[in-house]
């Protein structure tokens, strides 16, 4: 009974590994596998497509070479004060050309059977369109569309800012309106 447990297990290994080679390749978001040094071990087409290096300029480079911020750094004090092993927020990644790209990031980080840290696994998201849309729709609510000036809430914002400062430094203050 249990030699046909241990066959059937053997069988399913090789289609269980193929199966996950299929997600880590076809999958839309970007993966980038590294050694503990932050060392790229392997990455996946859509890492390529969202940072514009191809698979060869990333292999064997440090993630510093497309990440500008300590998320690293950070997963590695929380590993080492007896963290969580994953963290994820927004972060910055710049392509090949230069461009900076806002992206989600999550980086987890696999353990071997004595719970020694054996790679990191990082997970890009881009953001970008959705900060633009929220820039966007912050400049409206401040903005008129048509003039391109301060809108009404946002004059009475700076006004009071003046008459407050004007009260505090006891100075005038001078309003001219034209309708």
């Amino acid at each position: 009974m249990f030699e046909r447990l241990r066959a059937l297990r053997r069988r399913r290994l090789p289609q269980q590994s193929r199966l996950a080679q299929v997600v880590y390749q076809t999958m839309a978001e970007s993966v980038a596998i590294m050694d503990t040094r932050h060392v790229v071990l392997s990455v996946n087409p859509a890492f390529t497509a969202l940072t514009g290096y191809t698979r060869d300029e990333v292999i064997g480079r440090t993630a510093d070479l497309f990440l500008r911020d300590p998320i690293l750094d950070d997963l590695r004090a929380r590993r080492g004060a007896g963290g969580a092993l994953h963290t994820s927020g927004e972060g910055t990644c710049v392509r090949k050309d230069g461009t900076p790209i806002s992206v989600w990031r999550n980086v987890s980080t696999v353990t071997d059977d004595a719970g020694r840290v054996t790679h990191h696994v990082l997970s890009l998201s881009d953001v970008t369109a959705l900060k633009n849309a929220q820039a966007q729709i912050s400049r409206l609510a401040f903005v008129d569309e048509l003039t391109g000036l301060a809108n009404r809430h946002r004059f009475n914002e700076r006004l009071d800012a003046e008459i407050g400062r004007a009260a505090r430094y006891e100075t005038r203050l001078g309003l001219l309106f034209i309708d």
